[in-house]
């Protein structure tokens, strides 16, 4: 860099970008300054000009060496966890200005030999506190993703099983099918056994481990959780909103419409009538359980009452009628091996 090009970025530098040091004096302040850089968008640290007057002040052959010397050092030792720095001297009349590039990190945040952690502000510098603030800076360089975070007390068995095995069954398809299992029969199988079949002699546990669903720390994750927890009688863990142009089903409202075609008196043009009306909690609470297939028993069983031809004509029938559940077995609404499902 020639020092017109150096004067070009003092009387251009853009906010946040650049800082000027006189004097590379504070070990501190220098390690917070690259702190900062590193947590942001990078930077460039000049030393020899005056971050007031913006005049160059240069630094003589040994203040140079001097000057070099520490700043290695404080990119090692002053900033946890430490960056690679580039190191510029530039000739100037009177002596050098030293120019240190510092990249935008890849492992944020970034913090002092005294814990905090710094980002840039405009032409000066904050602290951060703010725990979401933290966790973006993470996410940005993937250290942090939020679905791999920890819930507290929550284990294997407060998982859904059958949900589980779905989920391999997808994912490890062909192993599966070579072992013809299916929807139908794997209730025969433990989830040990199916994770066995996925790797020989692994535990379901460790294939959860190894599929990053349960931490190295033994906890499960939130991922896990909202894939394949199960739900509670009257709330549900989270709620998906995907539009559909049929409006079958809106889950943000719980509000069911049963479509029909009808002609107009009038005008003998189609229209649509649409029956709206609010599930019931036990109805919400069954729909989400349908989430993968269930028997009548099941259901029943969910429900605390007898599995009676009065009871599945109240609450299994209503729900295939308004187009919340349906049959796995459509075509044989009276097969022993029917199932419903959360229609999709």
């Amino acid at each position: 860099m020639t020092e017109q090009e150096l004067i070009q970025i003092r009387d251009l530098a853009e906010a946040g970008k650049v800082q000027f040091k006189e004097r590379a004096n504070d070990r501190y302040d220098i390690g917070c300054e690259m702190v900062a850089f590193s947590n942001s968008r990078g930077g460039r640290l000049i030393i020899g000009i005056n971050d007031k007057s913006g005049a160059v002040n240069a630094l003589s052959y040994l203040e140079l060496q001097e000057t070099t010397n520490l700043l290695t050092s404080v990119a090692s030792e002053n900033v946890i966890p430490n960056v690679l720095i580039e190191v510029e001297n530039v000739s100037v009349n009177g002596g050098g200005v030293v120019i240190v590039t510092i990249p935008e990190g890849k492992n944020k945040p970034y913090h002092d030999n005294k814990g905090v952690i710094w980002v840039k502000n405009g032409a000066d510098k904050r602290k951060v506190f703010d725990n979401s603030e933290l966790a973006e800076m993470m996410s940005e360089c993937g250290n942090f993703n939020p679905d791999e975070a920890a819930v507290p007390n929550a284990t294997i068995d407060d998982l859904d099983a059958d949900t589980i095995k779905l989920y391999l069954m997808s994912r490890f398809a062909p192993v599966f099918k070579g072992q013809h299992i299916d929807e139908l029969n794997m209730k025969e199988y433990s989830l040990d056994a199916m994770a066995e079949f996925v790797i020989k002699g692994t535990t379901i546990e460790k294939l959860l481990r190894n599929l990053r669903f349960i931490r190295p720390d033994g906890k499960l994750t939130v991922a896990a959780m909202l894939l394949f927890g199960k739900y509670t009688h009257a709330t549900n863990e989270f709620v998906i909103t995907i539009p559909r142009k049929s409006n079958q089903v809106n889950f943000e409202s719980n509000l069911v419409t049963n479509e029909s075609n009808q002609v107009n008196k009038t005008s003998n043009q189609p229209h649509t009538n649409l029956v709206t009306r609010k599930l019931s909690k036990k109805e919400e609470d069954i729909r989400n359980f349908c989430s993968v297939p269930r028997t009548a028993q099941e259901i029943m069983n969910r429900l605390g009452i007898s599995n009676q031809s009065k009871n599945r004509q109240k609450y299994i029938t209503p729900l295939i009628g308004i187009g919340v559940l349906e049959r796995t077995i459509p075509e044989k609404p009276n097969d022993p091996n029917q199932k419903y499902r959360r229609k999709k």
